[in-house]
């Protein structure tokens, strides 16, 4: 079963390995009835910033496009080239690694 990724903050931990491609990932936007939500005129935006409270600037910025706007579909990722620019540590617990992303 596909994780369901809604407007309450789900959380999701990812890895992104530094300099590689991730996704892209499809997933369907849907109401609190598992309803698609039509996003015909919509935008889908996604960002990784150090810290929840950063304000200042995104480390990153996901790679999003709708894909099937009437059935709530689209795709998102990130190229080689934005993730070869994300500061990583040693592992994926080393401080330096973790970051936080909004959808």
């Amino acid at each position: 079963m596909a994780e369901l990724i809604g407007n309450k903050g789900d959380e999701l931990d990812i890895l992104i390995r530094q300099g590689a491609t991730f996704g892209p990932v499809q997933s369907t936007l849907k109401d609190e009835n598992q309803t698609p939500i039509n996003l015909t005129g919509a935008i889908i935006r996604g960002q990784i910033r150090k810290s929840p409270n950063d304000t200042v600037r995104a480390n990153a910025e996901f790679d999003c496009v709708i894909t099937d706007a009437v059935n709530g579909v689209f795709e998102w990722g990130l190229s080689y080239e934005k993730t070869v620019t994300l500061v990583a540590g040693n592992n994926e617990n080393d401080p330096q690694s973790q970051y936080a992303y909004d959808l």
